[in-house]
């Protein structure tokens, strides 16, 4: 059997060990890859594979950028 191409809403919030709810709200809110199959605004969501590591990818960079300039923002507001 190969493997799926997207991940359920269950299967989702395990792999990002948030709550379902929480992944629920992020997709509700577009800011999470998903795609919603079925009737329009009452379909089942999926979260595609390849694009949710991507954005997971994206979020760990934008932190990380964030908190490298964080320092430098806090030192010149001391002085």
């Amino acid at each position: 059997m190969s493997e799926p191409l997207a991940l359920t809403l269950q299967q989702a919030s395990q792999v990002l060990n948030l709550s379902p709810r929480t992944v629920w709200g992020l997709a509700a809110k577009g800011l999470i890859p998903h795609v919603r199959i079925g009737v329009a605004g009452r379909g089942r969501l999926l979260f595609p594979k390849r694009e949710l590591e991507e954005w997971l990818s994206r979020q760990a960079q934008r932190n990380l950028a964030e908190a490298e300039a964080a320092p430098s923002e806090s030192a010149a507001s001391i002085q």
